[in-house]
């Protein structure tokens, strides 16, 4: 146990090394043309993740064919450029985490578009950095996304002749963060206020999708080696505990998407349970009136996860517009209302938020793993 003359030693030692933090996510697309390429690097990346090389790329193909299509219709439902707010959105919050971290560089890099980890990593080496924290653009920690960016950095750092001589320390997760907690409690409940004041608690359902991960079929969910799924139930339970005094009613469903192969090609794979829009399907056949979606538990970041399959599609089954399979129906001679709840984006608080945890991260406090 340090007392406090030996912490206040330790931050000044950090301090006088020269620190950056890099923002890693997925990224996304400009324009349709750039989908093929963008979906068949995320498979081969994470479905087929322990597939030999010449057949991952035969099977990405084989894929792309098969879900081309309706991938092409879900991006329509954007408007273009698609990228360029996501990514604007990234760049915001990085730069305002910079102004309240004086004296720390932050960068931002994707790993299926441009700029590119690594060509973040390459303007870390240029400015001298010789402390780089990592930060992922998501609270849980999962092997589909976070660990996908700390090999993208891992397999840089063997690429470097010499080696690079940096400190590079993962922010693994901070889901179990009580701060976070509650910056999207505070999130909900001012929505709340916002798109449904004065409504009787008993008429509202707050709905929380989420991310959704793969899992070998041997695999049953209380076995899933992936933490993200223990990680994300966990803090729904801490939300639902933690919203109880206002008798809210709190859903929650996992949205299972594109980037493993369909049982058509390889049949090794379940998905997390349970399935989101299965969930809205429920909602919206209960006698609930109002329901707010909100994903930001597991997306800081809007994308087409959430302008998509969270925006248009959970809200169109919602209020019977659609059904979970994407067609019209549903009872509309009842009247409900979902509105959709941006995730945090380059909101003020989810930069003050994070520039606290990176100050922890500093003082080697949270769940942090070295990547080198």
């Amino acid at each position: 146990m340090l007392d406090e003359k030996g912490i206040l030693g330790r931050e000044i030692k950090l301090m006088s090394k020269k620190i950056g933090v890099l923002f890693c996510s997925y990224g996304d697309i400009d324009s349709k043309e750039q989908l093929k390429d963008f979906y068949r690097k995320s498979v081969e990346t994470i479905g087929l993740s322990e597939v030999p090389t010449p057949l991952k790329e035969v099977l990405s193909l084989a894929i792309w064919e098969l879900k081309q299509s309706r991938l092409r219709e879900e991006y329509e439902k954007l408007t273009p450029p698609y990228r360029t707010e996501y990514r604007q959105n990234c760049q915001n919050l990085a730069e305002k985490v910079k102004q309240k971290l004086k004296g720390v560089n932050t960068y931002v890099g994707f790993n299926f578009i441009n700029p590119s980890i690594s060509q973040a990593l390459a303007q870390v080496r240029e400015d001298n950095i010789e402390h780089l924290f990592v930060i992922y653009h998501g609270a849980q920690y999962s092997k589909e996304t976070t660990e996908i960016s700390f090999n993208d950095i891992r397999q840089y750092l063997q690429s470097q002749v010499p080696p690079w001589k940096i400190k590079i320390t993962g922010i693994r997760s901070f889901v179990r963060d009580d701060r976070f907690v509650n910056l999207v409690e505070t999130k909900l409940k001012n929505n709340i206020e916002q798109h449904f004041p004065g409504i009787d608690s008993q008429d509202l359902c707050i709905f929380l999708p989420v991310h959704g991960v793969g899992f070998p079929k041997f695999e049953n969910e209380e076995e899933i080696a992936d933490p993200y799924f223990k990680q994300t139930q966990d803090l729904i339970e801490i939300i639902k505990d933690d919203l109880k005094s206002h008798q809210y009613h709190v859903e929650y469903g996992f949205q299972n998407h594109d980037y493993h192969p369909p049982e058509s090609i390889l049949n090794y794979i379940n998905w997390t349970k349970p399935e989101a829009k299965k969930i809205a399907q429920r909602i919206h056949n209960d006698a609930f009136r109002a329901v707010l979606i909100d994903g930001s538990i597991s997306f800081l970041i809007d994308s087409k996860e959430t302008l998509v399959d969270q925006k248009v599609d959970l809200v169109g089954i919602i209020e019977g517009q659609t059904g979970n399979n994407g067609i019209a129906g549903g009872n509309q001679r009842r009247k409900i209302r979902a509105v959709f709840s941006s995730s945090f984006n380059a909101d003020d608080a989810l930069a003050e938020y994070l520039s606290l945890l990176i100050k922890d991260a500093i003082q080697e406090k949270g769940d942090l793993v070295r990547l080198n």
